[in-house]
């Protein structure tokens, strides 16, 4: 789902009334709530995932 997500913003033109291509990209960080996992713990994973990401070179999508 993130994979497609971030293909989609890759891929649409965000220009609006100028002759200028916008185009953005995302950095996704993704992870799966462990059962009994602290809220505060799930959300630490996620975000390093997303870091991950940035650090890798922007544009993708890491899991944790």
């Amino acid at each position: 789902v993130g994979e497609r997500i971030r293909k989609g913003v890759e891929e649409q033109d965000f220009s609006v009334g100028t002759h200028e291509a916008l185009n953005l990209s995302i950095s996704i960080g993704a992870a799966q709530f462990k059962s009994g996992e602290a809220l505060e713990a799930f959300v630490k994973r996620t975000d390093d995932a997303l870091y991950v990401a940035k650090q890798k070179g922007k544009n993708r999508v890491c899991s944790a």
